[in-house]
């Protein structure tokens, strides 16, 4: 049985704008902000920042995709060895893909 949404939930299509729209500010800013410190969180960079940010959402699709926690090395190596900023577009595009494949109420682990 489904439970009642949670009162204060965002409707998802105004999540997804919004969602797109920080990721569009970040890919924008991330290239040129890349060595640059990053005030809230000390000892990150730029770059900690943009591969903790594809990080999750690559952990989000992979979550919905499944139907559960990603499982094995995580995150992938691969991850790691590509471009921060094309990392974040590619996993953004990834999580996008998912919420494109799937309905909101659709069961996902997250």
């Amino acid at each position: 049985m489904m439970k009642a949404p949670y009162p204060y939930a965002l409707p998802f299509d105004r999540y997804r704008a919004l969602l797109a729209r920080d990721h569009s500010l970040m890919a924008d800013l991330a290239p040129s902000a890349l060595t640059s410190a990053v005030p809230a969180c000390p000892d990150w960079t730029g770059e900690d920042l943009v591969r903790h940010t594809a990080m999750v959402y690559l952990h989000k699709a992979e979550s919905i995709r499944t139907g559960a926690k990603p499982t094995g090395t995580w995150p992938p190596a691969e991850l790691a060895q590509m471009d921060p900023v094309h990392a974040l577009q590619q996993c953004y595009a990834r999580l996008a893909d998912q919420f494109d494949s799937h309905q909101p109420g659709d069961p996902a682990f997250t």
